[in-house]
């Protein structure tokens, strides 16, 4: 059957089934209060369709991850923080630092964050 929690990074991860995501492949804090969303009770947990393939259930919790840290650090609203998680995912890493090369302080928002890259396998 598979995990049904783990941790990962500071996060706590949870395989739900599709129907308490209400269809979505993965949600986090911030984006579960943009939708009013109530079945996240801690700021630093995750909730992973436990339908998906392991393949897909990784590439959502690295989406989940940077929608997450964009919109808690970077102050970003919730489909500012998806369009990046999204790009990240088809264009990888160098799209988001092309994305902020106009910031002042000219940081790659996933360093900072100790988000996974693309070759780390999680």
């Amino acid at each position: 059957m598979g995990l049904k929690e783990f941790s990962y990074l500071d996060f706590k991860v949870k395989f739900v089934d599709s129907q308490t995501l209400l269809d979505y492949a993965g949600m986090n804090s911030f984006a579960a209060r943009a939708f009013g969303f109530r079945d996240l009770r801690d700021e630093y947990e995750i909730l992973i369709d436990q339908e998906l393939s392991e393949e897909t259930q990784a590439r959502t919790l690295k989406h989940e991850v940077i929608e997450f840290s964009l919109m808690k650090y970077d102050y970003l609203t919730y489909w500012q923080a998806h369009k990046i998680a999204s790009n990240y995912e088809r264009f990888g890493h160098n799209w988001v630092s092309l994305f902020y090369s106009n910031s002042k302080e000219k940081k790659d928002p996933l360093e900072c964050f100790c988000v996974a890259k693309p070759h780390d396998n999680i």
